[in-house]
């Protein structure tokens, strides 16, 4: 996805799949924090603008002679959890989107990443809905899932923690989307609340489709759009322009069997 070269499980290929971001808001899943519980609240987000406004440049950028504006108030050692170091202005720099990801992934655990060796086994049925950009999983899912379930969605989720629309975001979001996805779906084991959960993913080879459906037990079904109508409908969606190309170009290596 978002003009990566090595496209493979969903469009991004592996560099792009260990990277985290700290302003990702959770699930409603049962078991996971809100982003609110962590810290990241109203009073937060008013401090990180004005923090901004004074410090509006990527300090890594900065270092390397690129003018570079920041978007993220990153915390140069982790607080998990801890409420004196959160606030400490001296634990504060100002990064771009991408060297905050660059930073973070050093920090990660090797396992986030788009195709992890083990996922919890999920309380609830899962139901995997694969299928080609444009080819309406979204819909699909949309109109089958009921009031009590839970949807996971990577482009949702990039647009939750972005607050851009899916097709405006750089692939700079990817990673943290990919970890925050893979979160809800681990916190499935211990969810109680909701029916049924509803993974949407391209999964564009039968490998990738087996995966899943290995990973959690979970039923996969193909949305059985034609390449044609994907194409046609990318071509006419102006808001999929800038991505037409890439879009495109997924659609015609999807393969179906």
């Amino acid at each position: 996805m978002l003009g990566c070269k090595n496209l493979s499980f969903d469009g991004y290929c592996e560099e792009h799949r260990k990277e985290k971001n700290k302003r990702i808001r959770t699930s409603r899943t049962k078991g996971q924090a809100s982003s609110t519980k962590r810290g990241y609240d109203q009073t937060w987000k008013k401090y990180r603008l004005v923090y901004l406004t004074d410090h509006p440049l990527c300090v890594e950028c900065e270092r390397k002679g690129l003018l570079v504006p920041a978007e993220v108030v990153d915390h140069i050692a982790p607080h998990k959890g801890n409420r004196d170091l959160f606030w400490d202005e001296n634990n504060h720099q100002a990064l771009c989107a991408k060297c905050h990801n660059e930073k973070t992934v050093k920090e990660l655990n090797p396992m986030f990443h788009a195709y992890p060796k083990n996922f919890n086994k999920s309380n609830i049925p899962v139901i995997v809905v694969c299928g080609p950009p444009a080819s309406g999983k979204t819909t699909y899912v949309r109109e089958h899932a009921g009031d009590n379930d839970i949807i996971l969605d990577l482009d949702a989720i990039v647009e939750e923690i972005s607050g851009l629309n899916r097709y405006d975001v750089g692939e700079e979001w990817i990673p943290a989307a990919l970890i925050e996805r893979n979160k809800r779906i681990n916190a499935l084991r211990d969810d109680t609340t909701h029916d049924r959960a509803w993974l949407i993913v391209t999964a564009g080879t039968p490998k990738q489709r087996k995966y899943w459906e290995e990973k959690l037990n979970a039923e996969v079904r193909i949305i059985p759009t034609s390449k044609e109508e994907c194409i046609r409908r990318i071509k006419e969606d102006a808001g999929r322009n800038e991505n037409a190309k890439r879009l495109i170009k997924a659609v015609e290596e999807w393969r179906e069997g």
